[in-house]
């Protein structure tokens, strides 16, 4: 803290001097005063946390479905002070349960306190899940049964594509400096997945359609994740 007092009195010492030479009155002098050493103090800390991160590691995310997935990811922060930073991390997932891979990225705001060698952190990130050739519709058309059966049937036909799903990352961050640009990155939550409704289509007769069904609605799970990685801080 003593390295921060010499740019705290320089804020001081010319608002004092310049309110000499103006000769106003100490109730204007005070609030000037302290508004330009608080702006000078936050300046200090301000540099003395590094303004960029970029790192590496890796994720763990356990389904709602019971599945685990683990796979690398990538992180980059931007630090606006010691308090709060602006935080992202992207990670690709080579399969999971159904043997697809899939991609997540969580950008958002983390807010905490950084001591010299530590800081402890909450976390909330907006963000996304992407799944490939994944199940989006089913299409039921009704055919006439072949004899001896009687009767009326139903042919079905599935459509199959890329499915990207809105989440939110809630959870909490621990950080270690060994040293001035190096730190440990520790992290976990609860990841909220947001999924759309699949469509069930049954074809009654050529013009009329029912669906979605009730069965295939969308609904909002949780998901516990953890991540670890290590960061370069410029």
């Amino acid at each position: 803290m003593e390295q921060f007092l010499p740019l705290c009195l320089l804020p001081l010492s010319f608002s004092l001097a310049w309110s000499r030479n103006k000769m106003l009155r100490l109730g204007r002098v005070i609030p000037a005063v302290i508004i330009s050493c608080s702006f000078g103090c936050l300046i200090a800390v301000a540099q003395d946390t590094p303004r960029f991160e970029v790192g590496a590691g890796f994720t763990a995310l356990h389904t709602a479905q019971r599945s685990s997935n683990l796979g690398p990811s990538v992180d980059g922060v931007y630090n606006f002070a010691r308090f709060f930073s602006i935080d992202g991390t992207f990670t690709w997932y080579p399969h999971n349960a159904s043997s697809t891979n899939f991609v997540q990225g969580q950008f958002g705001g983390k807010a905490g306190y950084r001591f010299q060698h530590f800081g402890i952190f909450g976390k909330v990130r907006p963000g996304f899940v992407s799944f490939g050739n994944v199940l989006r519709a089913e299409t039921l058309t009704p055919i006439p049964l072949q004899p001896p059966l009687t009767g009326i049937g139903f042919f079905s036909t599935f459509r199959t594509g890329r499915l990207t799903e809105k989440t939110l990352d809630l959870g909490g961050v621990f950080e270690y400096y060994p040293a001035k640009h190096w730190s440990f990155r520790y992290e976990m939550g609860d990841t909220l997945l947001f999924t759309e409704p699949i469509k069930l289509n049954i074809i009654a007769s050529p013009s009329f359609l029912l669906g979605p069904n009730p069965f295939f609605q969308g609904r909002t799970t949780n998901n516990f994740q953890i991540g670890t990685g290590i960061h370069y801080r410029f």
